[in-house]
């Protein structure tokens, strides 16, 4: 949670508990080693590997985006609705820090 917000897309691979390797014989692709190494060391260790759980805070982040901030951007020029995210994301940060320095003292007072 005390991870700062970006604007970097997050591109996960998915894959099906019940997906095969595939056949060709070239040199396995990004895919199959992903299936590999949930075979080879489990999912949860796969997960934790491939950053697969950053889909999630992202979608989080965006959840909590669109309820503070608002679903849509109220600006009307170019550069207002430049500046009209940039705002909300840095109200979100801070939040986030405000959120995470409190968590810190509290946890210190247990």
């Amino acid at each position: 949670m005390g991870q700062r917000i970006s604007a970097a897309w997050v591109k996960n691979a998915l894959a099906a508990t019940s997906a095969v390797l595939g056949t060709e014989s070239s040199s396995p692709n990004q895919r199959d080693r992903h299936l590999d190494m949930i075979n080879t060391h489990g999912r949860l260790a796969w997960q934790v590997a491939t950053g697969y759980g950053q889909r999630a805070l992202v979608e989080t982040t965006m959840g909590r985006y669109k309820s503070l901030i608002g679903p849509r951007l109220r600006a009307r020029g170019f550069e207002a609705k430049q500046t009209e995210p940039a705002i909300g994301v840095a109200v979100l940060n801070r939040m986030l820090a405000i959120f995470s320095e409190t968590a810190l003292i509290a946890a210190q007072l247990i």
